[in-house]
């Protein structure tokens, strides 16, 4: 008995799963309306611009624990990263020490941990903005 009260069981659910999932529509379906405006596609993903970027908080975040907060330099640690200071350096030269570090010093590189457009603009607020 208790066989058959399975056996009835499981055949009633693979009914009841046939006749709800696996259902045609009786009636054919009726295409969607036609557009009447072009679709437009949403916008490309884009990577902020390194002026749009706050380089003061990036600054605070990344670097101020050896340069200090206003950039003035901790002695014996790291130098005073300011455009007094900074002023003969190329953009070039400051992006790769950011970017790769400087051997034989506590300078570690932020490559792997920051964007390129970030880097930017660390490079660009270190040189150019007074503290």
């Amino acid at each position: 008995m208790r066989k058959l009260v399975i056996l009835v069981t499981v055949i009633t659910i693979g009914l009841f799963l046939i006749s709800c999932g696996n259902s045609t529509p009786t009636t054919p379906a009726t295409p969607p309306p036609a557009a009447t405006t072009p679709a437009v596609p949403p916008p490309a993903a884009t990577t902020p611009a390194a002026s749009e970027i706050d380089a003061k908080t990036l600054y605070a975040a990344n670097c101020a624990m050896c340069h200090g907060q206003n950039r003035q330099g901790m002695p014996n640690l790291a130098p005073a990263l300011t455009p007094a200071t900074l002023g003969n350096d190329s953009d070039t030269d400051i992006k790769s020490i950011i970017t790769n570090g400087r051997s034989g010093t506590a300078m570690a590189g932020f490559g792997t941990r920051l964007k390129p457009a970030d880097i930017d603009a660390l490079a660009r607020f270190v040189k150019n903005v007074a503290p």
